[in-house]
C-alpha cells in the first residue's frame, strides 16, 4: 500500500514537472506541436530525442559515434537516426572520444583540455551541414545543438533562420558562444533565455551581450525567432 502511494506521489511530481516545463519532456511539450520536425544534433544517449518523440514530433537525430547511433536507432525506431556529425562544411572530421565516458565526444580539439576525462580514442566521422540536412529532410521547427564546443561551426552551416534553437554554452569557451550569437544575429532577431546545467528552469528574456558577460559554467540557451533577417538599421530606408 505504501509503495503504491509512493509511486503515485512520484507520478504526480513528474506530471507537475512536465506541466511547469521543468523537464526535457515538459520543455518540448510546450514548444513543439504534433507532427513538427525537430533536429537533435549531438543526440548522444537520446534524452532530447525521446522527449521530442513523446511530443509527437518527427525527429532527425545526429550522433557521430556509430555505436551510440545504432543504439538510438534500436531504441527509437520512429526517429531518423544518422551516424553523422555536424559542422560548417561537409566531409570528414576527427572525433575525440573517451572509453570511460560515453557522453564525452567532441570535434573541437581544445575541448579536451577543458573537460576532465581520459580522452583515449579518435574516430574519423562523416560531417554534414544544417543546410544539407534541411535540403534532405525539410525545414525544422526546432534545432537542438549539443556538440561539446562546436556549436558555432554547426550554426555556421545554417543560412536561414529557424523558429526555435537550443544550443549549449560554456564559460570556458566564450568565443564559441560569441560566434554562435553572431551567426544567429545575421539570420534574424532572436529572443533568448538560458538555463544552467540541465535544470530545465529558464530565466527571463536576456540579451546576447548580457549572457556573454556572465556565461554559466555550462548550460543551454533557448532562442526563439521574433523576426527573420538581420536587424534593421534605424534611419535607413529599406
Amino acid at each position: 500500500m505504501g509503495a503504491r502511494y509512493a509511486f503515485r506521489g512520484l507520478a504526480v511530481h513528474a506530471r507537475a514537472r512536465i506541466g511547469r516545463g521543468t523537464s526535457a519532456q515538459g520543455f518540448y511539450a510546450q514548444r513543439l506541436r504534433y507532427g513538427d520536425l525537430a533536429f537533435d544534433v549531438g543526440a548522444n544517449v537520446g534524452e532530447h530525442t525521446a522527449a521530442m518523440l513523446k511530443r509527437g514530433a518527427r525527429v532527425v537525430a545526429l550522433e557521430p559515434q556509430a555505436e551510440l547511433a545504432r543504439d538510438l536507432a534500436h531504441r527509437f525506431p520512429r526517429a531518423t537516426v544518422l551516424a553523422l556529425g555536424a559542422s560548417d562544411r561537409s566531409g570528414k572530421g576527427t572525433l575525440f572520444t573517451s572509453t570511460e565516458h560515453r557522453h564525452l565526444a567532441t570535434l573541437n580539439s581544445t575541448w579536451r583540455a577543458i573537460e576532465d576525462g581520459n580522452w583515449d580514442g579518435q574516430l574519423t566521422v562523416d560531417l554534414a551541414t544544417l543546410d544539407e540536412l534541411i535540403a534532405a529532410y525539410g525545414e525544422p521547427a526546432f534545432v537542438k545543438i549539443d556538440t561539446e564546443g562546436l556549436e558555432d561551426k554547426v550554426l555556421a552551416g545554417l543560412s536561414r533562420p529557424i523558429s526555435q534553437i537550443l544550443f549549449e554554452v560554456h564559460s570556458d569557451l566564450p568565443d564559441v558562444a560569441a560566434r554562435s550569437f553572431e551567426r544567429l544575429a545575421r539570420l534574424g532577431t532572436y529572443e533568448f533565455r538560458a538555463m544552467e546545467r540541465e535544470s530545465w528552469i529558464f530565466g527571463p528574456t536576456i540579451t546576447a551581450s548580457d549572457l556573454l558577460a556572465d556565461l554559466p559554467d555550462w548550460g543551454d540557451v533557448y532562442g526563439r525567432l521574433t523576426r527573420p533577417g538581420p536587424p534593421r538599421v534605424l534611419g535607413r530606408r529599406p
